[in-house]
């Protein structure tokens, strides 16, 4: 069932650093070219028309009543339209099993052509039912539907099956923003590698996915803190705001989408002290997949809540070029960002700190105050929000480790140190000036300062062994390398000095 509404223990300040539980960041795919094409123009040669159907029930004849599911739909709804979908909306009292029956198994049916893609999404409640073999059946509860005859007044997995083998369409996706299980298919965890022929594999295939909320023995969580039940809240901001586009090729297929929800979802859930955790299935034997080509998709890097606008101070040139055209005379060369700074920025840095201001290349992150020389690591801290040169650059440090703070990916140095505090693993992060900080788009998950107190504290210690199984999988490190094991899926991460 979908939750009313989750009341949990007080927001906790977890200690540990970067921890999720996902399977780390995606691979970076922003070369990939197929056929001389980027991935996004590539798909646009393949796709045909874009066609939705979205349901939400607050108002249930027969069962409780929800809070958020209407509001979710018409988000959703609003969303896919501005990317292009057709999209049919059926709320509260129009959702009954027939008008459902009716919109996917008549309607669609005849609207959609071979080359389409068609979005179902559903907000309400669903059952999960164990049938007399033993195995598991999920329904999903129109607004008449009955807990008491689920076989006769709901959507039952196995028919959803049926009306999305019916549909002619190339690639059907179902979000369903219920927890439930018996789902007819086969469960996915690990993100595919991004690559040439998987492009063309996935587009070139029918395909027939669905990501519910969560597992069979949990609870979809909805709360005034989102506005939205949690699953919608991210999806929004993943296909809204380009967030679940981990790799940057300006295309969001439905693995990618999945591995963005599962591991957002699940840490505002930890956060809560509940245990939700989305699932993504195959219905279909073909690799097809799903693919979300957002219009406008927001850079990542400009997601990571800095505290004001990055700006070009007055007088300053973007980029490299400066220095080679601004006049020496006289002057000290200082960049910070790729812009060079004025005498006048010079001087009030001076002022400020009251230390001399050496000439040469540094990196500032605005967000966290954070700075360094151009090409090395973490050299102290300033406040933060001064107008000072350009965007930071994912590069400033050239880190390789897969870790970005900010939007700056941290050389290995950085991250062996935040390894004596917890695990770390790849993935994109924001992090504010008082070491506040979670997944981009996401919310607060850890503190550094509150870490690095915390050991200081015990009077060191920051290299210390540690194993322990959370809900989403098992974590440890032997002081030097820290792991990752996901026991469903069988797979892992690890990260630091794991020869």
């Amino acid at each position: 069932m979908r939750h009313p509404q989750f009341l949990g223990p007080p927001l906790a300040i977890l200690l540990l650093l970067l921890v999720t539980v996902s399977v780390g960041a995606a691979p970076r795919a922003v070369d990939v070219v197929v056929d001389g094409k980027k991935p996004a123009d590539y798909v646009a040669t393949r796709q045909g028309q874009a066609w939705a159907v979205v349901i939400g029930i607050d108002e249930y004849e027969n069962l409780p009543r929800l809070k958020y599911a209407v509001a979710d739909a018409r988000s959703v709804a609003a969303l896919l339209e501005k990317q292009g979908f057709h999209v049919a909306t059926l709320y509260n009292a129009q959702a009954t099993q027939q008008a459902v029956l009716n919109e996917l198994g008549d309607k669609l049916v005849e609207r959609v052509g071979e080359g389409d893609r068609v979005a179902i999404f559903f907000a309400g409640h669903g059952e999960t039912r164990k049938v007399k073999s033993g195995k598991e059946m999920g329904y999903l509860l129109p607004v008449n539907g009955e807990q008491e005859a689920l076989a006769g007044t709901s959507l039952s997995m196995g028919l959803i099956k049926e009306l999305s083998d019916a549909l002619p369409s190339k690639h059907v996706l179902f979000l369903v923003d219920v927890c439930y299980g018996g789902v007819a298919g086969q469960q996915f965890r690990s993100l595919p590698p991004m690559t040439e022929a998987y492009l063309k594999t996935i587009t070139r295939e029918r395909g027939r996915q669905l990501i519910t909320a969560g597992g069979a023995e949990q609870q979809a969580m909805e709360g005034p803190e989102w506005g939205h039940s949690v699953f919608t809240h991210y999806l929004l901001e993943g296909l809204g705001k380009g967030l679940a586009d981990l790799n940057d090729d300006g295309i969001i297929p439905a693995s990618e989408l999945y591995s963005y929800l599962d591991s957002r979802v699940f840490a505002a859930a930890q956060l809560k002290g509940h245990q939700q955790r989305p699932e993504l299935w195959a219905m279909a034997a073909e690799k097809g997949e799903f693919v979300f080509t957002p219009r406008a998709a927001v850079s990542r890097d400009l997601a990571v809540r800095p505290e004001k606008p990055a700006q070009v101070p007055s007088g300053s040139k973007p980029g490299r070029q400066d220095e080679k055209t601004a006049s020496d005379q006289g002057q000290r060369k200082v960049f910070v960002n790729g812009s060079r700074l004025t005498e006048t920025d010079i001087a009030s840095l001076e002022r400020a700190y009251g230390v001399p201001v050496q000439p040469g290349r540094y990196w500032y992150d605005k967000t966290s105050g954070l700075w360094g020389q151009e090409g090395g690591a973490l050299a102290g801290q300033i406040h933060p929000g001064l107008n000072l040169g350009g965007p930071l650059r994912a590069d400033a440090s050239q880190g390789n480790t897969g870790v970005f703070i900010n939007g700056r990916e941290l050389p290995m140095q950085e991250v062996q140190f935040l390894q004596q505090l917890g695990p770390v693993f790849p993935g994109r992060y924001w992090m504010n000036a008082q070491g506040v900080g979670g997944m981009e788009g996401g919310p607060a998950i850890f503190n550094v300062g509150a870490a690095i107190a915390a050991q200081q504290k015990k009077g060191g210690g920051m290299g210390s062994g540690y194993n322990r199984t959370t809900p989403g999988g098992h974590l440890g490190s032997d002081g030097n390398c820290s792991y990752y094991f996901d026991p469903q899926s069988g797979s892992s991460v690890m990260s630091g000095n794991c020869e």
